[in-house]
């Protein structure tokens, strides 16, 4: 997992420069962007949403294998629960091809709150429960998705 801020997104373009309409995206994302799916090139979406807090405990890990996720908050908050995926054994929902997706039952071992202008890259081998906090504020947020052999990643 990489952990950034907007302030920065060109080093981290210049170290994954095949995701960079990923990382070009979010540079112009703003609180009036429209909340839909944007296909940006091959192997390359985003997808800008609101979302209200689920209570840690309530979130489910998820993995994913072809996609490696950038996780941006456009404004509010979020703490995302992570694991290793490789001590995720047990599957509640199994692996979904179309959405590149599994969810299993457990608890994270740690988690990471990003803000405002924050990201986390987080990849395949690590499961995450994204979408969590306190209070009920709605937060924006940009998941951008790169499929993991643009990056040459053999996770």
């Amino acid at each position: 997992m990489i952990i950034g801020n907007m302030k920065n997104i060109d080093f981290y373009s210049a170290l994954f420069p095949k995701a960079k309409k990923g990382f070009d995206f979010l540079k112009g994302v703003s609180e009036s962007t429209e909340n839909k799916v944007y296909e940006l090139a091959d192997g390359i979406k985003a997808q800008v949403f609101m979302f209200k807090p689920a209570a840690p405990a309530d979130r489910k890990l998820e993995t994913h294998n072809e996609y490696i996720d950038i996780q941006f908050i456009v404004s509010g908050s979020d703490i995302i629960g992570i694991k290793p995926a490789r001590e995720c054994n047990e599957a509640i929902f199994p692996y979904n091809k179309e959405r590149d997706i599994t969810f299993f039952k457990g608890i994270p071992n740690y988690s990471i709150q990003i803000k405002t202008g924050d990201f986390a890259i987080i990849f395949p081998d690590e499961a995450h429960a994204p979408s969590s906090g306190e209070g009920d504020r709605e937060s924006k947020k940009v998941v951008v998705k790169v499929r993991k052999d643009l990056l040459g990643v053999g996770i």
